[in-house]
This record gives structure tokens, C-alpha cells and sequence, in this order.
């Protein structure tokens, strides 16, 4: 518990930053909808956040180098604060596309730096309960950020408001901290091509994940919307459902696949999250809002739950470089999650939310048909040279870049 409250500040900083993750990410889509934006549009614009995320995966190792963590994140949070009230003087999807674009770099820079510094700052003998305390919290944060808005008109400068206040709030914790910063982190990388000899079912895994799930939370508060119930409501509990489905299950499928073949595993919860799928593909705009909160859930548990198993896949083939490997994950993940919401915009606006979840199930079946075909191809590593299960962290990706595995 000493090492916990020692590392408060980190983890309250980051649990607010998240706070602001959550509100946009049902705010914009449902102010872009209420501004008779298509869903390609609205699937461009999360696009353009995930092309600033992979730059920013790619780059943030170097900018921390040279600025230093505090430094690193304050300008990145103020960047992201001044940028979410520029949002609000011209709701057009072009121009949030190139400022989602900046904004997606700075989250990874703010991530970055902060969880690199938190997972190295805790003591090695407690530093998986301080991750796990870190992890639970901006969990919860994130999906208790969209009910922040509840009452506000999407389209109405006030949710831009709270938003980019959260931002800056969360300087205030991370600048207060007594934590000597750690050491520049090294400037290092991981081949595609020996990841890919090495483990192509995570390279598969980690880029079907970034496709399918970002392209239906992007899209997620636009279905909702038509749904029963205030727009921002409905939302709102849509987000928390499929997070809550996502944090109920990662750690029961990490625990499950330090007994069997990981893939195994993936397959299964691509199975999962094709049903969540299937269903509300199945009722569409229709279905009553607990019943699809439900099916959400269903989603959730599956498709969040993918990636941590993935990266522990990849951690098992690694054979000592392990944070490289989970660095070069993140970019596999990051290149997906640009594909993704421009796709599941096409399906949306084409075949309406039906088509986006006919997409998203029929990926996930044949992901699950990969992993499968994978195992009769190669036979998994023995029980003695897998890597402990830690969780990744459905939240953000880029904490795969300082899983406790990868950090001596």
C-alpha cells in the first residue's frame, strides 16, 4: 500500500486524464451526428486520431528522451486542452480529422510518459498491484467520463468545456509528484518481419483488434443515439457496457491462457465478441436499450479482452526483447485502428449500424478461423517458457509499451 500511495499522484493524474478520454469519445461522435455529418465522415475523423496515435507510438520514445517526462506530458495535455475548445468554433469532420490527428499524438506522448514513469517507479516486488490499482482506475474513469455530459447538448460549447478543464486538471497531479523521474527510456526497435516469424498470430490478433474494435467504438454513439432514452444517456451507458463486459473478462482469459495455447484463447473471444455482434446486428436501432446494453456487454467482453492476450503471445516468442516486440505490437494495433473506423463509416452510412455489426462479426469468425488454423500449423510453446499473464490495459494500448514483463 506504501508503494501505491507513494505513486498517487501518477495514478490520480492519469485517472483524470482518462476522465476526458471518456467524455470524447461519446461527445464527438454524437456532436458530428447532431451536425448532419455521414458516418464516413465521423469514421474519418477517429482515423485521423488513430494516424496521430501511431505517430506518436512511433515518436514519443524520442520527444521523452529530450523533454523529460513532466515537461513531455504538460505540453502534450496542453496541446489537448487547447485543441478540444477548438473543436467547438467549426463542427466539420475535415478539420477535426486534422486536429484528432494532433490529439492522438499527444495522448500517446501524456500515456507514455506517465505509465513508463509509473511502471518504473514502483518497486519491482509491488509493481504488479501498483499496475493493477493504476489499471482499475482509469477503467472506471474512463467509462464514468461520458455521464460527466449527461444533460448537454453534444452540438452546445458547454461538453467542450468540460472536457478540455479535465485536460488541464490533470497536469496538476503529475507536475505535484515527489517521484524522481526515471531514466530516458532507450531508443530501440523490433523487425516486423522477425515479429511476424516470430509470432504472426499476435501481428494477425493485434490488427484485427485495432480494425473491428475501433471501428465500432467510433461509431457506438451513433447507434446509440437511436436508441431509447436521451441521446447522451444512451451513449454513455453504451460505452460503460462494453467496458464493463471488457474488464470482467481480461483477466479471467489471461489467467486461462497461462494454461493453454493462447491462440486458443484469442479464438474463443473472437467467437464471444462476434455473438455481442451478431445481436445487434440481428435488432439493430430496434432493440430495447437494456437488451442491447446487454449485447454491448457481450462485445465487450470478447473484443477487449483480445489484445492483452495477444501481446502476451508475442512476449512468449520474444525471446529477450520482449518491450520491443510489445512496442511493435502497439504499431500493429495503431495501424488497424486507422483502417477500422473508415471502414465501419462505409458499412454504417451504406447498410446503416446493421452492416458495421455484420462487419465486425464476420472479421472476428474469421480471426477465430486464423487462430485455429495457426495452432494446427505450429505447436505452442511449452508451459515453462510463457510469460506470466499480466493485463494489458483495455484503456489505452499504449500501456503495452511498459507491461511489467517488459521492464527490468
Amino acid at each position: 500500500m506504501r508503494s501505491i500511495r507513494d505513486l498517487a499522484s501518477l495514478i490520480i493524474g492519469m485517472t483524470v486524464l482518462q476522465l476526458a478520454g471518456g467524455v470524447l469519445a461519446v461527445l464527438l461522435p454524437l456532436a458530428l451526428d447532431g451536425a448532419g455529418a455521414l458516418p464516413s465522415a465521423i469514421g474519418l475523423v477517429q482515423a485521423g486520431f488513430a494516424v496521430g496515435f501511431m505517430a506518436g507510438a512511433m515518436a514519443s520514445t524520442a520527444l521523452i528522451r529530450r523533454m523529460g517526462p513532466i515537461r513531455a506530458y504538460s505540453a502534450a495535455a496542453a496541446a489537448c486542452a487547447a485543441l478540444t475548445l477548438a473543436l467547438y468554433f467549426r463542427i466539420d469532420a475535415p478539420a477535426w480529422a486534422a486536429i484528432r490527428a494532433v490529439q492522438g499524438f499527444s495522448f500517446v506522448v501524456m500515456f507514455a510518459a506517465a505509465e513508463s514513469w509509473l511502471a518504473v517507479a514502483a518497486p519491482p516486488e509491488s509493481r504488479g498491484s501498483v499496475l493493477g490499482v493504476y489499471q482499475v482506475a482509469v477503467k472506471i474513469s474512463l467509462l464514468a467520463g461520458p455521464f460527466l455530459i449527461l444533460g448537454l447538448a453534444p452540438t452546445s460549447a458547454g461538453p467542450f468545456m468540460v472536457a478540455a478543464a479535465i485536460l488541464a486538471l490533470s497536469l496538476i497531479p503529475i507536475c505535484a509528484t515527489r517521484q524522481i523521474e526515471p531514466a530516458p527510456p532507450p531508443l530501440t526497435r523490433f523487425p516486423l518481419r522477425a515479429l511476424w516469424e516470430a509470432a504472426p498470430a499476435a501481428v494477425l490478433a493485434a490488427f484485427v483488434v485495432g480494425v473491428t474494435n475501433q471501428g465500432v467504438i467510433a461509431l457506438l454513439p451513433v447507434y446509440a443515439a437511436r436508441l431509447e432514452g436521451g441521446v447522451v444517456t444512451a451513449a454513455a451507458s453504451m460505452n460503460a457496457a462494453i467496458w464493463i463486459g471488457g474488464v470482467l473478462v481480461q483477466w479471467p482469459a489471461g489467467r486461462l491462457s497461462d494454461r493453454m495455447d493462447r491462440r486458443t484463447v484469442i479464438a474463443g473471444l473472437s467467437v464471444i465478441s462476434a455473438l455481442g455482434a451478431f445481436g445487434l446486428m440481428a435488432l439493430g436501432a430496434s432493440a430495447p436499450l437494456a437488451v442491447a446494453l446487454a449485447l454491448g456487454g457481450l462485445w465487450g467482453a470478447g473484443a477487449l479482452s483480445i489484445y492483452g492476450v495477444a501481446v502476451a503471445h508475442a512476449a512468449d516468442a520474444a525471446q529477450g526483447q520482449t518491450q520491443r516486440a510489445i512496442a511493435l505490437v502497439l504499431l500493429i494495433w495503431a495501424a488497424g485502428a486507422v483502417v477500422g473506423p473508415a471502414a465501419a463509416g462505409v458499412l454504417m452510412q451504406t447498410l446503416g449500424p446493421r452492416g458495421m455489426f455484420a462487419g465486425a462479426a464476420l472479421v472476428s469468425l474469421g480471426l477465430a478461423g486464423a487462430m485455429i488454423a495457426r495452432r494446427r500449423l505450429r505447436e505452442a510453446p511449452p508451459d515453462e517458457e510463457k510469460a506470466p499473464y499480466e493485463p494489458i490495459g483495455t484503456t489505452s494500448p499504449a500501456a503495452a509499451a511498459i507491461d511489467p514483463r517488459a521492464v527490468s
